[in-house]
């Protein structure tokens, strides 16, 4: 049994950003559990071929460890893990670090103003606060859509985020569901290994071109090479890189404000907003269809752009994979599974127009495969399969409203969630966040306080009914399937799962860098919507 101040519950992305914040603050121990075997997270637990990131290195990497283990623009899962290792070894975090401890029930006693943590095992642990930073999917249980005739094919079924070790797809036909970033990312990469892939999409997503790597006269290559070559020379690579990190969260931090800006400007219904967002999606469904003017269906979302998170092509590998014939896509709705492949639907009647216009080629009513890759996501949940209880009472997610869109949940004390962004740069949030958390710790050791609870006192009036909070705004299948875990009530549907929001700071959801920066930075401690006190 171990008893500290902090438990930071996941050793990922952001387990091990809390525990250097935690380590630098040096006035509290704690400890930081996860169920796995080692660090990493999502990178470390997910496998399939051509796992990358989708977010510049400059932006996901952290700001007190601007070093790059690599010169790619969006860095491998490879390369990823190796930089968690780097940092991990550099600060001295191990010694913080406990592995299979696989949490089963937290349960909070506010007499005591404490949490006690029971793993899988039988080992407890006890802490007043709990920092959960196992974020928004459940890496265990993936999203699997139901379609007829699953156990009626032949062939082999698989999960992106559950890949085989031992899986060779080598002359195969490969058929791969999905059209968000599980699929871009992995349809490249399984195109060079089999004989055939088909991207088959129940509809498109906004698909943007970026850079592969850095260019070698770039500062961000100077720098890497620098870091590289030890002594002084690392000493000045570190000197470059921090400024370069300064200057693109500088960027970010723009953009996210002309972002806000312009949901604003939707939310109000401004025709010029209105029709300069319509050109902006127009123009980015021109941008990849001026080179396959037949597939402009096959890249033409239902919806506008920043409506769902983009995906990107690093190097084009998507679009010529395509282009050397490797890979190919068909948008079409799955009817069933067959013993030899997929089924689908007829396209509608405006479909069939679209594709006769453009001059695409006809869809086939059937797809033979020998292998099925479904890239559909994950569960969504909260604390996963954690049990949450305040003072033996269990706890619904659903019941909830959020506080600073996530961060906390109302009447549950002495919890911090920390989730990234669901569309944007995950670290950035963090990098939002964190200090918020501290200064709140800071406040409750000064004033001698050892709980503190958000409370709602808002009524039905002032809840948003649109469901979003702010990490889980998308209409992407796994998105709308039910919510997971202990801590969600099964029988209502699934977006009433979640917390609620407000309409007004602080409870209304984090929307982006911009939003959260400036909410988290002005904060009011004192304000009445949070509650602290002392242990009896």
């Amino acid at each position: 049994m171990g008893d500290v101040d902090v438990v930071v519950l996941g050793a990922g992305l952001s387990g091990i950003f809390l525990a250097h914040s935690l380590q630098s603050e040096g006035c509290r121990s704690f400890a930081v559990l996860d169920r796995r075997k080692g660090i990493g997270g999502m990178w470390a637990e997910l496998k399939f071929p051509g796992l990358r990131t989708d977010s510049p290195m400059g932006l996901y990497a952290y700001s007190f460890h601007p070093s790059a283990t690599t010169t790619r623009m969006m860095p491998t899962r490879e390369e990823l893990l190796e930089y968690f290792h780097e940092v991990v070894d550099e600060h001295r975090l191990a010694q913080y670090m406990h592995f299979e401890q696989h949490v089963r029930r937290a349960e909070f006693d506010s007499r005591k103003a404490r949490w006690t943590l029971t793993t899988a095992t039988g080992t407890r642990w006890t802490c007043r606060h709990v920092l959960n930073c196992t974020g928004y999917f459940d890496l265990f249980d993936p999203y699997i859509p139901k379609i007829p005739g699953m156990a009626d094919f032949a062939g082999r079924l698989v999960h992106t985020h559950s890949w085989p070790e031992d899986m060779s797809l080598e002359g195969k036909r490969v058929i791969l569901v999905g059209s968000g970033a599980s699929a871009v990312t992995a349809a490249p990469a399984l195109a060079e290994q089999a004989q055939s892939v088909v991207m088959l999409q129940r509809s498109p997503s906004y698909i943007k071109s970026a850079p592969l790597r850095h260019a070698p006269w770039s500062a961000w290559a100077i720098a890497a090479w620098l870091v590289r070559g030890g002594g002084v020379f690392r000493w000045l690579g570190r000197c470059l890189f921090a400024l370069i990190f300064r200057r693109l969260r500088r960027e970010a931090l723009r953009e996210a404000k002309d972002y806000n800006e312009k949901r604003h400007a939707w939310s109000a219904g401004c025709p010029e907003a209105l029709a300069a967002r319509l050109r902006e999606s127009r123009a980015a469904v021109d941008a990849v269809v001026d080179r396959l003017p037949e597939l402009r269906r096959h890249f033409t979302p239902s919806y506008q752009v920043f409506e769902q998170r983009t995906c990107f092509a690093p190097g084009d590998e998507f679009f010529m994979a395509i282009q050397r014939g490797r890979l190919s896509i068909v948008t079409a709705h799955i009817d069933r599974f067959t013993r030899t492949g997929l089924r689908l639907q007829a396209l509608t009647e405006s479909e069939s127009r679209l594709a006769e216009t453009f001059g695409e080629p006809e869809t086939p009513e059937h797809l033979e495969a020998d292998v099925v890759v479904l890239a559909t996501g994950h569960k969504l949940s909260l604390l996963g399969d954690v049990e949450l209880l305040v003072d033996g009472c269990p706890q619904k997610m659903g019941e909830k409203m959020a506080y600073q869109g996530g961060l906390m949940v109302s009447d549950v004390p002495n919890l911090f969630n920390f989730s990234g962004y669901f569309k944007g740069t995950y670290t950035l949030r963090l990098e939002a966040e964190v200090p918020l958390v501290l200064r709140i710790l800071q406040f409750m050791d000064t004033r001698g306080y050892a709980r503190v609870v958000p409370r709602w006192r808002g009524g039905e009036e002032d809840v948003d009914p649109c469901p979003q909070v702010g990490l889980i705004t998308s209409a992407a299948g796994y998105a709308d399937s039910a919510w997971q875990g202990p801590n969600y009530a099964k029988r209502d549907a699934a977006w009433r799962r979640r917390p609620s929001v407000g309409k007004q700071m602080p409870w209304r959801g984090g929307w982006n860098y911009y939003e959260d920066w400036s909410h988290c930075h002005e904060a009011q401690l004192e304000d009445g919507t949070l509650e602290y006190g002392v242990a009896q």
